[in-house]
C-alpha cells in the first residue's frame, strides 16, 4: 500500500534532498541551547500549560493542565451502583495500564 496522494509531493523533496542530508553536519546544542529550546518549544515548559493539583494524594505538584483536568474531574463512576461485598475477580496480581 503506497502513500496517499496528497503526501508525494513531500516525499519527492525528501528524496531530491536525501544525498545531502546524509552529509549535513548539525552541531550538538549545548545544555544551556537544550534547555532554551525546550522553555520556547516544549508544552511541558510554558509556565501556562502547567498547574498544581488541588486535590488527592498528588495534591500541591505541579502537572499539565489535562491531567490535573482529569485527576480534578468527577469520576465516571457512580459509587452507589458498585457493590465492593461481592468479588467478581479474584487474583494474585492485577496490572492496570500496562500499554
Amino acid at each position: 500500500m503506497g502513500y496517499p496522494e496528497a503526501m508525494q509531493e513531500s516525499i519527492k523533496k525528501l528524496e531530491a534532498t536525501r544525498a545531502f542530508r546524509l552529509q549535513q553536519e548539525i552541531p550538538r546544542l549545548t545544555p544551556e541551547e537544550k534547555n532554551r529550546l525546550l522553555e520556547q518549544c516544549h508544552p511541558d515548559f510554558r509556565p501556562d500549560g502547567m498547574r498544581p493539583v488541588r486535590v488527592g494524594p498528588n495534591r500541591g505538584q505541579r502537572m499539565q493542565n489535562e491531567l490535573v483536568d482529569l485527576l480534578e474531574a468527577y469520576s465516571r463512576i457512580d459509587p452507589d451502583r458498585v457493590d465492593l461485598s461481592r468479588v467478581d475477580y479474584d487474583v494474585d496480581v492485577l496490572v492496570v495500564g500496562g500499554g
